[in-house]
């Protein structure tokens, strides 16, 4: 991150008597408050299984959705469907 960071900083760079010192100084100002700011934040990256177990889970999702009837009755009531369907197998493509 500090290299994004020190990288956007040499772009703006104009050749102006103090600008190392002012660079050097955003940097420690940088290092400082990511010091502050990420103090005890541990990151954790997500296994495999995880992103498989999401996969499956689409998949028994678009399964359902498969097997969904067009048109329902309720009583009296025909409740056309299919636009829910298609809704749905776009969201879940």
């Amino acid at each position: 991150m500090k290299e994004i960071f020190a990288a956007e900083i040499d772009a703006k760079r104009t050749g102006e008597e103090g600008e190392e010192a002012r660079i050097e100084e955003e940097l420690a100002n940088f290092d400082h408050m990511t010091s502050k700011i990420l103090n005890n934040v541990v990151t954790r990256f997500p296994t495999l299984d995880v992103f498989d177990e999401k996969i499956q889970y689409l998949n028994d999702v678009k399964d359902k959705i498969a097997i969904m009837k067009p048109n329902t009755d309720i009583g009296w009531l025909r409740v056309n469907s299919l636009p829910l369907i298609k809704e749905l197998e776009k969201t879940i493509n």
